[in-house]
């Protein structure tokens, strides 16, 4: 019997740890969007499609783009829920930057 209480505290305790890190790390991504949404709007390139997940399908959408006169090369965060299917290499697509890192960005259309 006390095995199986350590079990079960054992399993208890797991799962805590996983909630927890689940609600910790939503709650930076909403920050961080929040904060993205002041950035600047600036048009970039699609360079390469990264396969993100398999089912259902998404991409990490790479892209190359000018910021105050320099170039720069990112995988752009999708905080937004862009969808990512019809974004191919190529492709004109709006991001957002982080004026104070401009190699960070965020899919904006």
């Amino acid at each position: 019997m006390d095995n199986y209480h350590a079990g079960f505290i054992f399993v208890f305790v797991c799962f805590g740890i996983v909630v927890f890190v689940f609600v910790l790390a939503t709650i930076q991504e909403n920050r961080f969007a929040a904060k993205a949404m002041a950035w600047p709007v600036v048009e970039s390139r699609v360079v390469d499609r990264l396969t993100a997940a398999v089912d259902p399908v998404t991409y990490d959408i790479k892209v190359s783009y000018l910021f105050d006169g320099k170039k720069y090369d990112s995988v752009a965060r999708n905080f937004y829920g862009k969808k990512t299917t019809n974004k191919h290499v190529g492709d004109t697509v709006l991001i957002k930057v982080n004026p104070r890192k401009p190699d960070e960005c965020v899919l904006f259309s």
